[in-house]
């Protein structure tokens, strides 16, 4: 069985990407995201250049100027280069993290671009 088969939930692809700093940080170490892949109401998935470990508690931050958003959740799974890769992306690992609520990240990361875009268009 493969992984998108045994998935409960519908994936989004999310085309948008954070105009701030996307982090993943664990006890060790501060990964930056390159970008996200998809969402659901479970987790989101995002590449990194980085492994992770399934089973890793990590804190997913998003920083944008004065906005700072934190959220825990622990890795679910990882793929690496010899996986099949991401839509849309030459990165070489994707991490899906299981979250409290991923869709209240991603509605913060879009307001903090429609802010940020407001700003730059005053």
């Amino acid at each position: 069985m493969t992984l998108s088969e045994k998935r409960s939930n519908e994936r989004i692809s999310y085309q948008g990407q954070a105009m701030g700093s996307l982090f993943l940080r664990t006890a060790e170490r501060r990964i930056t995201v390159e970008r996200i892949v998809d969402v659901s109401s479970n987790g989101i998935r995002v590449a990194l250049k980085a492994p992770l470990r399934e089973n890793t508690k990590v804190a997913l931050e998003y920083v944008d100027g004065p906005i700072q958003i934190e959220v825990f959740g622990t890795v679910a799974h990882m793929g690496g280069p010899d996986d099949s890769a991401p839509p849309g992306g030459a990165e070489p690992y994707w991490v899906g993290i299981a979250l409290m609520n991923p869709m209240t990240l991603i509605a913060m990361i879009q307001a903090g671009n429609q802010n940020t875009q407001a700003g730059r268009l005053s």
